[in-house]
């Protein structure tokens, strides 16, 4: 009977003692703090992960540890904390796509628009190879170089977000709002009549819509649209006007207001404006590279023409009796072996009929000291008749599209 007791209190102890030490494994750790978040206990989540972290720096997911810490100082409003947790589950598991993805969201909103762009160029990377919808990353890349002054690529990122969800809303507005502000209003106006196909009963669609057919002088049909607005616009929040003639006015005292602050903004830029335009220097370049092209394919026996449309980065081309396109790209800088490809010449050349060809020139220089292209820069690097991108090879940082490594 003795015996029994004493075997019965030893048992009562090494549960307990077992219970004791299990209480304190990281796993444990881990599951009180996610507890303390879910239960609005942002504070107390971190400070458990903080302990978990200096108590067992080699759990092996500790990278998860830092990323669910990272989350709770989001939801504090503490977004440099964030990003240092972020980061630091990077450090530990460099393949952290959803790290990346949360660390360029962070810097977008902060500001730090290279970093956002840096982080959602690895974010794609590493989605690569799976079912990641990453028409959001894509859509904040746009929104960060748009910030950055960066139209083109904006565009291009957008387009890349409509591209991997067809449906997208957001992107298209994005561009319809370039269009408009181009003075592109067909453009603009078609892009507010794709989404419109989806969102019905948004009455600040409407309301855009107006505005572009306005643009237009397109008035009954604007008048119309802003009725629709106001119909759905039930709390009053977007406070419209009655007429078409009334929002016109209100448009043009809102844009007097904004050319005044544009005005006094250029007059502050003036003193800090480099001599030479980037964008003039790349005008330039591409120019360069066009009569560089010229000459090589007329060397080639081939007839050359201006092309379609007045496309700048074509040559239409005659050898035999077969007419074929030959699209021009300059190589760019970062990487010997790949050059930009955007979205239309990407769905141009695998739409023609015909056969497309490329042609690439390289080691272009633009002396900054006399503002001119040197005389004898740029050669041909490569060129090819018949050309058929391969999606695999389009990269997400600014769509360089990468060529295969050289036998």
């Amino acid at each position: 009977m003795i015996i029994y007791k004493q075997i019965c209190i030893l048992g009562v102890l090494l549960a307990l003692f077992a219970g004791c030490a299990e209480t304190h494994t990281p796993l444990v750790e881990r599951h009180r703090a996610l507890l303390a978040q879910q239960n609005g206990d942002l504070e107390e989540s971190i400070q458990i992960r903080k302990d978990l972290i200096r108590q067992f720096p080699l759990y092996r997911f500790l990278p998860d540890i830092h990323f669910n810490q990272g989350q709770a100082y989001v939801e504090l409003g503490q977004d440099e904390k964030a990003i240092e947790s972020f980061s630091a589950a990077i450090e530990l598991d460099p393949g952290f796509r959803d790290a990346f993805v949360n660390r360029s969201n962070l810097n977008y909103r902060l500001g730090n628009y290279q970093q956002a762009i840096s982080d959602s160029d690895q974010s794609i990377v590493l989605a690569a190879d799976t079912d990641f919808d990453q028409a959001d990353v894509y859509l904040m890349r746009g929104d960060a170089y748009d910030q950055m002054g960066d139209t083109i690529r904006a565009i291009h990122n957008w387009e890349f977000a409509i591209v991997v969800t067809a449906d997208a809303i957001v992107p298209r507005l994005r561009i319809a709002e370039v269009h408009f502000d181009n003075g592109q209003f067909d453009q603009a106006l078609g892009l507010i009549d794709e989404v419109l196909t989806h969102e019905k009963q948004n009455p600040e669609l409407y309301l855009q819509r107006c505005q572009v057919l306005a643009k237009m002088n397109r008035i009954k049909e604007a008048q119309t649209s802003l009725e629709k607005a106001r119909e759905l616009d039930t709390e009053g929040e977007l406070k419209i006007p009655e007429t078409v003639e009334k929002l016109i006015v209100e448009n043009l005292q809102g844009l007097n207001d904004q050319n005044v602050e544009q005005k006094n903004q250029q007059q502050d830029h003036i003193t800090t404006m480099s001599t030479v335009n980037a964008e003039v220097v790349q005008k330039m370049e591409f120019e360069q590279a066009i009569k560089i092209a010229r000459e090589f394919l007329t060397g080639q026996g081939i007839e050359c023409f201006d092309g379609p449309n007045d496309s700048t980065d074509r040559i239409l081309c005659k050898e035999q009796g077969l007419e074929f396109q030959v699209l021009v790209k300059m190589m760019s800088q970062q990487s010997s072996r790949s050059f930009e490809l955007t979205v239309e010449q990407y769905e141009l050349v695998n739409s023609q009929p015909t056969p497309v060809g490329l042609l690439l020139v390289a080691d272009i220089e633009f002396n900054s000291e006399t503002g001119t292209i040197e005389q004898n820069s740029g050669r041909i690097a490569a060129f090819a008749k018949h050309w058929k991108p391969e999606p695999s090879r389009l990269k997400p940082t600014a769509y360089y599209y990468q060529l295969p490594e050289k036998p």
